[in-house]
């Protein structure tokens, strides 16, 4: 699923169960920058349900050490 972050992940998972939406999301301190991260996952949220349908299940997940050198 695209999305305009270098720093938003999205995948579309089909199941027996149904569609889940999964966003693997960094998100600095930055207080702007969250306002703009979240205003992206609504976006692609809107546009799958509006393609897949209303059913879709969510699932957002954070990347708290992405630039971590382990």
């Amino acid at each position: 699923i695209p999305v305009q972050s270098p720093n938003i992940a999205a995948v579309l998972l089909r199941s027996q169960r149904g569609l889940v939406l999964i966003f693997l999301v960094y998100i600095p301190r930055d207080g702007a920058t969250l306002a703009e991260r979240v205003q992206l996952l609504q976006d692609t949220i809107s546009k799958t349900k509006e393609k897949e349908g209303p059913d879709l299940k969510i699932l957002v997940t954070g990347d708290f050490n992405r630039h971590d050198q382990l």
